[in-house]
């Protein structure tokens, strides 16, 4: 489900040089070059330009170099704040997740400046962050939210969060104990198979002959897995038979 208040779109770069010019106008376009600009260039100073804009009304383009800046917790601040698109926000959290930051801490950054926005009183709970909290519950740690949560919030109010998050961590750990189980059954094979190879025995008696070229047996030999006999020097690929072509790795 997506949050409410505006329309969540594709990604936060297509939506952000279009907030708040009339359509078609003058000042749009030119707001649509600079944000395109500031997306594809990176040989200017993100700060630099933040100090100059900070006090401007172009909130897109700050989110853009707040984003650029790794900056996340003010780009978030002002979508919330400044251009108050829910939908924005909780896009930019899922899209601007990389190696530093995770969606995790950025969706619990979200939920903060959310409740921060409100005065940090929510009765009852905002719908907004019952959506945000129920739609992505297994990326949040709940002890973090329940410490984020104003003290005066009632359980019924995050129920169906709190079911979901419970719901999530039983699914994920039935899975971890079933892998743990099959890692555990494929070991077992493992040292079952190398122990039946191990104790396998092979015969060379004076009539033995090598499979190969049909000589006699010496003292240096292969012998395969399934009892064939070679001379050393007669064989090409340990595993792979030179009788019946069967490979031994397969």
């Amino acid at each position: 489900a997506a949050l409410p208040q505006g329309v969540a779109p594709s990604s936060p770069e297509a939506r952000m040089a279009f907030l708040s010019a009339p359509e078609g106008s003058e000042i749009q376009t030119k707001r649509a070059l600079l944000a395109r600009f500031l997306e594809e260039r990176n040989f200017y100073d993100s700060f630099t330009l933040l100090t100059q804009i900070r006090a401007t009304a172009l909130y897109e383009e700050a989110v853009i170099l707040y984003r650029k800046a790794r900056k996340h917790e003010e780009a978030l601040r002002t979508i919330v704040r400044k251009i108050g698109d829910l939908g924005l926000a909780e896009t930019y959290c899922l899209a601007q997740a990389d190696a530093g930051v995770t969606t995790e801490t950025l969706l619990l950054t979200f939920l903060r400046t959310m409740l921060d926005t409100e005065g940090g009183t929510v009765a009852p709970l905002h719908d907004a962050v019952i959506v945000l909290l129920e739609s992505h519950a297994d990326k949040f740690d709940p002890e973090m939210v329940l410490e984020t949560l104003p003290p005066t919030t009632s359980v019924a109010s995050t129920a169906a969060f709190l079911q979901k998050v419970i719901r999530s961590r039983v699914t994920k750990r039935r899975g971890a104990e079933i892998e743990k189980n099959l890692a555990k059954i494929e070991s077992l094979t493992v040292r079952m198979d190398a122990l039946r190879i191990q104790t396998r025995s092979a015969v060379v008696t004076k009539d033995t002959v090598c499979a190969v070229c049909g000589n006699k047996i010496d003292n240096v030999f292969v012998c395969y897995p399934n009892y064939v006999m070679v001379h050393f020097k007669c064989h090409k690929q340990r595993h792979i038979c030179p009788v019946t072509g069967r490979n031994f790795e397969q």
